[in-house]
């Protein structure tokens, strides 16, 4: 589920409503967002952990939502909110009346209460799901984490534009805190609060790119902290596997 847009490139700013010029599309934009589409489909296909160390698709398509959100409030924040809205939740609809009959009657041990249905309208976490339907419903995390994204696009935004580094850093202080804290927000929340936090430097790196922050980096500066980054992420992955090993 790729619920983005295909507004065309442009600083961040006035959220006004004002439109802003026409420009060329970006192809290396363009380029990421076909790669990472790709990449998904042949990780699903092919579960080899070493592909998402190569291209981290999900990382990448996170950024790309920020970029395309950021150019879509500088005409109008409302619609940019209410047009993803409008993208997003009328497939999961569809969904949970195909999906959820089929759950009932197939059998659904763990079923929950029926307020908890309601989840499948407004899904401010997953919505619960009968275990065996796990290849249809794993996207529904996605969902779930862009949705959240998407509404607190506008705070972050202004969060960006007066504090640009520790905008992209408390995400990931966040989720530090929140993978040692004791588990005080349950399951259902905790994992949708560890799926937006782990995603959210992402999407504000989409600000920074569509503002052209990223292209002001000095590739002296760039390359090593890229490197760094990237060893940092190897030795997590090294020294703490998961089910799967590493």
């Amino acid at each position: 589920m790729n619920p983005v847009d295909d507004d065309q490139p442009g600083g961040y700013g006035s959220t006004t409503g004002e439109k802003g010029p026409q420009v060329r599309r970006d192809r290396y934009f363009d380029t990421l967002r076909a790669v990472a589409l790709v990449r998904v489909v042949v990780y699903h296909m092919f579960p080899l952990p070493w592909l998402a160390m190569v291209f981290p698709s999900m990382g990448v398509m996170f950024a790309l939502g920020g970029s395309l959100m950021a150019t879509s409030m500088r005409r109008s924040t409302e619609q940019a909110i209410t047009g993803r809205l409008r993208r997003l939740l009328p497939a999961l609809w569809v969904m949970g009346v195909l999906l959820i009959p089929v759950m009932l009657v197939a059998g659904w041990q763990d079923r929950p209460q029926w307020p908890a249905l309601l989840l499948w309208l407004v899904p401010i976490v997953e919505p619960p799901t009968a275990g065996w339907a796990e290849p249809v419903t794993g996207v529904l995390w996605y969902l779930v984490a862009y949705l959240w994204l998407v509404l607190l696009s506008p705070l972050l935004l202004r969060c960006y534009q007066r504090a640009r580094l520790m905008t992209v850093g408390t995400p990931i202080a966040g989720l530090a805190t929140l993978e040692n804290a004791p588990p005080i927000l349950g399951e259902a929340l905790g994992s949708a609060a560890t799926d937006v936090l782990t995603f959210m430097s992402c999407w504000v790196l989409g600000f920074a790119h569509r503002g052209g922050d990223l292209k002001r980096i000095h590739l002296g500066v760039l390359i090593p902290l890229a490197a760094t980054l990237v060893g940092a992420g190897l030795a997590w992955e090294i020294t703490h596997p998961g089910d799967d090993g590493v």
